[in-house]
């Protein structure tokens, strides 16, 4: 059931599953999420939160994975529209006892310098 539910997941916002992308990847280390890039972790997190929601509303999997494709693809284009998520330094991701992925941020400080100096 798990690895169902993550497939579904993947689907959703990679449009593969964990087989069909170590297929396509043989000579990769890790597995499909270790490749995602910032925007991705944070969609996926967001997406497995999204999905106990529908889940616990009775949706079929089939329409949890429609419902889910169109979440990732407003994320993604929210995200990568945002200039505050350039400020962030992706750092790791932990997989959590629980089952949950804890994905490790810090933020930058971005300094600006006023090069006009007027003596």
């Amino acid at each position: 059931m798990y690895a169902d539910e993550v497939d579904m997941l993947n689907m959703a916002l990679f449009g593969v599953t964990s087989k069909q992308w170590r297929i396509a990847n043989p000579n990769a280390e890790g597995n499909l999420r270790d490749t995602a890039n910032i925007e991705q972790l944070v969609i996926s997190s967001n997406m497995e939160s999204i999905n106990s929601v529908l889940i616990h509303q009775g949706l079929k999997q089939s329409e949890r994975l429609i419902q889910l494709n169109k979440v990732a693809i407003t994320q993604m284009k929210s995200l990568l529209q945002h200039a505050g998520l350039k400020r962030l330094k992706y750092i790791t991701t932990e997989n959590r006892p629980n089952g949950q992925l804890l994905i490790l941020f810090r933020k930058i400080k971005l300094t600006a310098y006023n090069t006009n100096c007027n003596y």
